[in-house]
């Protein structure tokens, strides 16, 4: 599949959402993000694709960010999400 970059989304947390599935939380950076996009993390020598099934609006105590909810089917190394705390990711869309 070929994707080309539609924004920038910095994660603060990552999470499960029970019957939901795995979630990123954080703020857009730049561009906007719609629901059948995908997140793109690289760790090291990996890249990693996962679809999102979702995009949320979260507020806390603290703070109003966007979650992101991650379509597990499509991908089972979702634990990788919790190593995206902090990074910015880029948001892709298909050509």
């Amino acid at each position: 599949m070929e994707y080309y970059d539609v924004a920038k989304f910095k994660v603060s947390d990552a999470f499960s959402i029970t019957n939901r599935g795995m979630a990123v939380a954080g703020e857009i950076i730049t561009g906007e993000i719609n629901n059948g996009n995908y997140l793109k993390l690289t760790l090291e020598d990996k890249e990693l694709i996962y679809k999102i099934g979702s995009v949320e609006f979260l507020k806390t105590e603290t703070a109003a960010n966007i979650a992101l909810l991650i379509q597990s089917d499509n991908n089972p190394e979702l634990y990788y999400l919790e190593r995206a705390i902090g990074q910015p990711l880029i948001i892709l869309s298909l050509k």
